[in-house]
């Protein structure tokens, strides 16, 4: 008898254990997350909602392994957000280091990423201010 009660309340507990987080009040999908990014950074930096594809795109590019810098460069450099910034790279980098970084550019910073955008493209700009944010350590090993 005690054998029977302590093998189907050990099978019950375990049992529930694996279902549990599906049926938790606080479980989300990884998808909303992403959809929720996508909304925001669409929001933040072309200031407007976002339509139905931009969110499908922006959610398959997280979904699918890209970094979330790489996912804002993406909208940082795009056409649109250039033309908001004011159809020049001078105003691109100033309205790109305020958006991204809450502070307007140093001289010797607009002279680099000048250099960045003539060279390789507003993609890489976009994306060196925004991995600018994080410690080197971040990204991998330190070497002085």
């Amino acid at each position: 008898m005690w054998k029977k009660l302590i093998l189907g309340t050990v099978i019950a507990i375990s049992a529930g254990a694996g279902t549990s987080q599906a049926y938790s009040p606080w479980y989300l999908p990884p998808d909303y997350y992403y959809q929720r990014l996508a909304r925001d950074w669409v929001r933040l930096y072309l200031r407007r909602n976002p339509t139905q594809r931009e969110v499908l795109l922006i959610t398959n590019q997280l979904r699918n392994g890209a970094s979330a810098d790489a996912a804002q460069a993406n909208i940082l450099s795009s056409n649109e957000y250039f033309r908001l910034a004011g159809n020049n790279n001078a105003a691109f980098i100033r309205s790109l280091m305020n958006d991204v970084l809450a502070r307007p550019a140093t001289i010797n910073e607009t002279s680099r990423l000048l250099g960045t955008i003539l060279s390789r493209g507003r993609y890489q700009a976009a994306f060196d201010v925004l991995i600018s944010r994080s410690p080197p350590w971040w990204y991998g090993p330190w070497t002085p």
